[in-house]
């Protein structure tokens, strides 16, 4: 049950094949560049031309993550958070297309797969329509069905709680009691989700969803090994059979119920421990199977269950990234949402063709085909949240100026011998932090330490990068203006005045004549 990726693992992954050999000779021919090239405005250059691989570049800036020089590294930082920020943008694209599902269409089957794209996309990336979704939860004349599920998207994007939570948790009532079973059980569902602002409802929830594990439709049957799961492994422990009841279901007559069994046992962890060599043997055999839904269920499971056999996880992507290519685009489609759930090292390699093939799918004509696309997005992109994470480790080293390796050799240290990094380097590396922006936010304190570096490239570099983190850089920024140096206080209010908050210099003013 142990996670599906490692840093360490990404870090040590030996280069894949590319798709063509002159790409594999301009991708070698450029990291040798990178590592021998002694000026900033060079390795600039050189992190352009790899820029233009776009996604097809991220083994090699992975690779050159461990393997390089300092300044190599940096520069491969440089790359990823560029790859990072593409990624981001596209996001965004699958959002609008996401809300326009569930605003703009009628079809309950094609708003609920919208709902489904908003939660692959992740938190951050679905938040600017958490207020689509809170409108949904209110609609009285929207099928009390969808206004459950919309009840447990809302949790998953993060909103705040004080929002829709006393609202939440009247609609799923409403829902565990309407005596509608496939309404029940999405209410039940949404038990799970919200956590403690439904806990009276758990039980309850759980053991109505237990009553339908059972059933003679599969569809009830599938929908109850869900909500079994979105109650939480907790609630399972305490009532011993519905793991059992949930392993039952692996051998099911119908491929979906055996996949959502697979995935919910995953998601029951430690109480499910003694299934788990069966459900990934199902999961890895339905990882093959064509629909859209029952190939990314499948795929999470894997991530889930098979996390210490990564040549099961390779296997896996080999196979769905086999079906990129098919003139069916919802194949298609299911196969690049697998290769995202999969994520980690098995997922690397193919990251790329996925991207390309979903971004691609966007405008097709079939809406159904467009959601899946933006679902699939969200995927990728939250499998590049583990690299983007390895690339703000080595440029925070930087702007740090971190010792350890000398530039001469690889290794993960960043220093040159007592020195460490030069002003340039670090100017560099915070540009990586600025590109990389939100996923960076748990280091807004280092970052805002370098104001009060004596070169302004640094100075310049780490207040853009402050500004990119959104809110949470915003208020670093605030609080360097009550910083006791000037010159950190001139860098906070240069990058708020270029944000739009134009009263930020007579601050600095005022500051530093009380200083003086």
């Amino acid at each position: 049950f142990g996670s599906s990726s490692s840093s360490i693992g990404l870090l040590r992954r030996p280069l894949p094949p590319p798709r063509a050999m002159a790409q594999d000779e301009q991708v070698a021919r450029l990291l040798l560049s990178l590592r021998k090239s002694p000026s900033p405005e060079a390795r600039a250059e050189i992190v352009r031309q790899l820029d233009e691989l776009g996604d097809d570049a991220l083994p090699a800036a992975l690779s050159e993550l461990a393997e390089g020089t300092m300044s190599s590294r940096i520069a491969a930082s440089v790359l990823v958070a560029n790859i990072r920020r593409s990624s981001r943008q596209r996001a965004e694209r699958a959002r609008v297309v996401a809300e326009e599902g569930l605003v703009g269409q009628s079809n309950l089957a094609l708003r609920r797969a919208a709902l489904r794209a908003l939660v692959a996309l992740g938190a951050e990336a679905a938040a600017p329509s958490s207020g689509a979704v809170l409108g949904l939860l209110r609609d009285e004349d929207a099928p009390l069905e969808l206004r459950c599920e919309a009840a447990g998207v809302l949790a998953r994007l993060g909103v705040d709680e004080k929002k829709f939570a006393d609202e939440a948790v009247n609609v799923v009532v409403r829902g565990l009691t309407c005596g509608e079973p496939l309404v029940q059980l999405r209410a039940a569902a949404a038990v799970g989700r919200l956590g403690a602002h439904a806990a009276h409802q758990r039980v309850l929830a759980g053991r109505m969803a237990s009553g339908y594990l059972a059933h003679d439709e599969w569809q009830l049957r599938q929908a109850a090994a869900v909500a079994i799961a979105e109650i939480g492994g907790e609630l399972a422990g305490s009532y011993g059979p519905y793991a059992n009841m949930i392993a039952a279901l692996l051998d099911d007559d119908f491929i979906e119920v055996q996949c959502t069994a697979a995935e919910s046992l995953g998601r029951l962890g430690t109480v499910a421990t003694k299934y788990a060599a069966e459900a990934c043997k199902v999961a890895a055999w339905a990882v093959k199977n064509p629909l859209p839904e029952v190939r990314v269920s499948a795929a999470l499971a894997l991530a889930q269950l098979c996390g210490a056999a990564p040549q099961v996880l390779a296997r896996a992507c080999e196979i769905t990234a086999a079906e990129l290519g098919s003139e069916d685009r919802e194949l298609a489609m299911g196969a690049a949402q697998a290769v995202g759930a999969l994520g980690g090292d098995a997922a690397i390699p193919h990251i790329a063709g996925a991207f390309r093939v979903a971004v691609g799918a966007l405008d097709d004509e079939r809406f159904r085909v467009r959601l899946e696309a933006a679902a699939a997005i969200g995927r990728l992109h939250g499998a590049l949240a583990e690299p983007a994470e390895l690339a703000a480790k080595v440029a925070s080293e930087a702007l740090h100026g971190g010792t350890g390796a000398a530039e001469g050799g690889g290794g993960a240290g960043m220093g040159t011998g007592a020195e460490g990094p030069t002003s340039a380097l670090r100017a560099e590396a915070g540009k990586a932090m600025r590109a990389l922006g939100p996923d960076v936010e748990s280091l807004g304190v280092e970052v805002m330490e370098m104001l009060a570096h004596g070169s302004s490239e640094v100075r310049n570099a780490a207040s853009e990068a402050l500004v990119e983190m959104g809110s949470a850089g915003i208020g670093h920024l605030g609080v360097a203006l009550r910083h006791q140096n000037l010159r950190v206080r001139l860098a906070a209010a240069n990058a708020l005045k270029a944000r739009g908050f134009e009263d930020a210099h007579s601050y600095v003013s005022v500051t530093a004549l009380r200083d003086n």
